[in-house]
C-alpha cells in the first residue's frame, strides 16, 4: 500500500503506516493492502491502532476511518488527563485504561488499515475484525481488545452463577396402574 495524505500535515495520515512491524508477528513486516493507495478518508475498513509499547487494538468502521480514530485519540487523551484529575469522566475500556496506567503517549500511536472493501456489510466487517483480532493476538491481556466475537467481553464482570435452589425442578412421579 502507498499512503497519499488527504492534506498536508494531516495527523492521521502522518501516523498511517502502510506496513505493520511488530515483535510478535512471524513475519516482521506485512502489508495488508498491496497495490492500494490509502489515507485517513477511506470508509468501510478494519483498522489497527499500534501503541508505542507494541500492544495493538483492532477495530472496524463504516465511516471514514479518521472519524473513528479521532474518537479513539480523544478518549486516550482523556485517560492521560485523568492521571492528573480523577474527576474527568472517561471511557473505561481496556484501550483507554492502558493510557491511564502506562507511560504510553497517545501522540505516538501508529494507525494501520488492515482491510478495506467498499462493499462490506456490517457483518462482513465484524467478521474481518474478529479474524484480525485473533491473527494479531490483540485480545486482552496480550493486546487492547476486550470484545471478541463469539467469546464476549473479556473485561466484564463474571455473570452470577445460577442459584438452582430458586428454580423449579421437575421430578418424576411414578404412576401406579390399577
Amino acid at each position: 500500500a502507498k499512503v497519499e495524505p488527504c492534506k498536508l500535515n494531516c495527523l492521521y495520515c502522518k501516523n498511517l503506516s502502510p506496513e505493520i512491524s511488530s515483535n510478535f508477528l512471524k513475519y516482521k513486516n506485512i502489508c495488508c493492502l498491496p497495490n492500494q493507495i490509502i489515507n485517513c478518508k477511506i470508509p468501510n475498513v478494519v483498522y489497527m491502532i499500534q501503541c508505542q509499547c507494541q500492544k495493538v487494538y483492532i477495530g472496524e468502521t463504516s465511516r471514514p476511518v479518521h472519524q473513528r480514530w479521532y474518537e479513539h485519540i480523544n478518549q486516550m487523551r482523556k485517560a492521560v488527563s485523568a492521571k492528573l484529575n480523577p474527576n474527568i469522566v472517561r471511557n473505561k475500556q481496556i484501550i483507554y485504561d492502558h493510557f491511564l496506567t502506562s507511560n504510553c503517549d497517545p501522540e505516538n500511536v501508529k494507525f494501520h488499515i488492515l482491510d478495506h472493501n467498499s462493499n462490506y456489510s456490517t457483518n462482513e466487517r465484524e467478521n474481518m475484525e474478529d479474524y484480525y483480532i485473533r491473527l494479531m493476538n490483540s485480545a486482552y491481556p496480550f493486546g487492547l481488545n476486550q470484545k471478541v466475537k463469539y467469546f464476549g467481553n473479556i473485561n466484564s464482570k463474571p455473570q452470577k452463577p445460577l442459584n438452582y435452589n430458586n428454580h423449579c425442578h421437575v421430578s418424576w412421579i411414578g404412576i401406579k396402574r390399577q
